[in-house]
């Protein structure tokens, strides 16, 4: 972190599709740095869905970035 500020982008899509930049183009692998999701998880999503988003995020959160997820009342915490 070299003290820059941060230029968030949002995009509004369905959770379980592959994750998109804000122009419509599919996510480069590695080119997040940070994914949040409050919500969403543990509300809406069995085990297998949460196991795919997973996946997904590991494909594009950079070496070093994060995901930050809540997993919600409905799922182990593992």
């Amino acid at each position: 972190a070299d003290g820059s500020a941060a230029v968030p982008r949002f995009v509004c899509q369905a959770i379980g599709e592959p994750l998109r930049c804000p122009d419509g183009g599919p996510l480069a692998n590695g080119s997040v740095d940070l994914a949040f999701a409050a919500g969403v998880v543990g509300h809406h999503l069995d085990a297998g869905q949460a196991a795919d988003l997973a996946r997904e995020l590991r494909r594009v959160v950079r070496p070093g970035g994060s995901a930050v997820l809540d997993a919600g009342p409905k799922l182990d915490t593992r």
